[in-house]
């Protein structure tokens, strides 16, 4: 039987998104991304308002927002964070921020005990 040398969308997008780490562009690394499991045309309800890349550029097609809205606060920012890292700028910036605020909820619910 022949083997099947065909590259899966997520294979694409994690052969493509090797070069961040040697310097690509964060926004150079969200379009192979986005093309990945998209295709070349950006979405076309896509705007920096009502859906910014960095929130809609997870390949599963899923926008940050319709999950942390079920969320607190602090939890929510944390997700949030975690959920860009890096495709702002400073990943490690975006990770002390999501402990920031891990940190604020075990401070919370140590409070309410």
């Amino acid at each position: 039987m022949a083997e099947r040398n065909e590259e899966t969308p997520g294979q694409r997008m994690l052969r493509e998104s090797k070069g961040l780490a040697l310097g690509i562009d964060a926004t150079e690394a969200q379009r192979i991304m986005r093309q990945a499991f998209t295709g070349p045309e950006p979405h076309p309800e896509f705007n920096a308002v009502t859906h910014p890349a960095h929130y809609t550029s997870h390949p599963s097609g899923i926008e940050c927002i319709d999950i942390v809205k079920h969320m607190n606060f602090c939890i929510g920012n944390a997700f949030k964070y975690l959920w860009r890292a890096g495709l702002k700028g400073n990943a490690i910036e975006d990770y002390e921020k999501t402990i920031r605020y891990i940190q604020i909820e075990i401070e919370r619910l140590k409070e309410a005990a």
